[in-house]
């Protein structure tokens, strides 16, 4: 049986192919939002501003750590970009919604 890693000891831990798959969804939203357009601003939730592929990195890194992330289109300062979340890894499912929508309107 192979052992936790000690980040992940006393949750479920996903095998690697679903953290896979979680964050190649989100590059795929990412990429579904961004298009064509270049300089595309990002917002992380820590109010920070990066670039995509900085968003791209932080995507992959948090579904590792467990996170549930999620990216919609959003206006960051004033320029039309992307806003990133990401919900922990103990918090209720139940009331937390959809993790990975990007329609815009749903």
């Amino acid at each position: 049986m192979p052992s936790a890693s000690p980040m992940n000891e006393g949750r479920d831990v996903a095998s690697n192919a679903e953290i896979e798959m979680r964050w190649v969804d989100a590059w795929e939203a990412v990429h579904d939002i961004v298009g064509d357009r270049r300089d595309v601003p990002v917002l992380l939730p820590d109010y920070s501003v990066v670039t995509v592929p900085e968003l791209l990195g932080w995507l992959q890194d948090s579904v590792y750590l467990g996170y549930a992330v999620r990216v919609e289109a959003g206006w960051v300062g004033h320029r039309q970009g992307l806003i990133a979340h990401r919900t922990p890894p103990d918090f209720d499912e139940g009331r937390s919604g959809p993790q990975m929508n990007t329609d815009a309107h749903g």
